[in-house]
């Protein structure tokens, strides 16, 4: 898209008006200054010089209108220029219903869904785990317990005391 924006801000619009404005800088509207600095460039803002505006518009209003919306075969209805260019160009990003964006949209929605049912089963899985560990654990704990209980058993009935030396 804005790329597409781009080509259509800054490409010639052929017109039928006695001064034709074919080019949106013609009017002081641009990217900015010739040897203008790349980083002012890069930012692709549209730099609008009032006084060149005015004066063009005051001067050509013809030129103008025809930059934005001309009429080619003579019906009465704009289909060339800037702004009708503009205006089809972005039609399928922003038409009631189903469009670009909101096709975009429920593309991520769906995709934001997907990895809150992994993080979920994640979720499950390392709280089955963890319960998992700690009935592991628990028995290890018993078993070693017993294992302490029948030493000390097996220690009484042989008669030896816990620093390892008979009664």
């Amino acid at each position: 898209l804005q790329g597409m924006l781009q080509t259509t801000l800054t490409g010639a619009y052929p017109n039928s008006a006695d001064v034709p404005i074919k080019l949106f800088s013609q009017m002081g509207v641009s990217t900015g200054s010739i040897n203008a600095e790349w980083e002012s460039i890069k930012n692709g803002k549209l730099i609008v010089d009032d006084i060149q505006l005015k004066k063009t518009i005051l001067e050509n209003p013809e030129g103008v209108t025809q930059f934005f919306g001309s009429d080619s075969d003579g019906d009465n209805r704009a289909d060339g220029g800037m702004a009708f260019k503009l205006a089809a160009m972005l039609k399928p990003y922003v038409s009631p219903g189903k469009n670009i964006i909101a096709a975009k949209i429920d593309m991520e929605d769906s995709s934001i869904k997907l990895a809150d049912e992994s993080i979920k089963q994640k979720e499950d899985h390392l709280k089955k785990y963890e319960e998992k560990l700690k009935r592991k654990f628990t028995a290890m704990e018993r078993a070693l317990s017993q294992t302490n209980a029948q030493k000390q058993w097996m220690k009484n009935q042989l008669g030896v005391s816990d620093d390892g030396k008979g009664k």
